[in-house]
């Protein structure tokens, strides 16, 4: 569980939020499933994704991973400005990975369709 957490974390932080899209294939399984409404396509379509700036966090700060079996959660503490007033908030967001054989296989997030993180 811990090397699965340690693979999970390694891969957001390197691939999501820093976009280097580059090593997916690293940490992704080829048949990789994406459940995040806003992406399609699997693991190419991510790719295609968070290759775009402005897809990916801006700001995240790790709070916790913790894992159990072939699943990891990792809850993150993001900020960002209200769009009407301006004004600074912090949330956490979250998400889960499934890793199978060595590989992340599927991903989850809170993310709706047509939301800004």
């Amino acid at each position: 569980e811990a090397k699965n957490q340690e693979l999970a974390t390694n891969w957001y932080r390197e691939v999501v939020l820093s976009g280097h899209v580059d090593q997916a294939s690293k940490y992704m399984a080829d048949d990789y499933v994406e459940h995040d409404p806003r992406i399609s396509g699997g693991k190419s379509g991510f790719m295609r994704y968070y290759q775009n700036a402005s897809a990916r966090p801006t700001v995240a700060k790790q709070i916790t991973a913790f894992g159990q079996g072939d699943y990891v959660v990792i809850v993150w503490s993001r900020a960002d400005k209200d769009p009407k007033s301006s004004t600074p908030y912090s949330y956490t967001t979250y998400d889960v990975v499934r890793i199978k054989n060595g590989k992340i296989q599927e991903h989850w997030n809170n993310a709706k369709q047509n939301t800004k993180w």
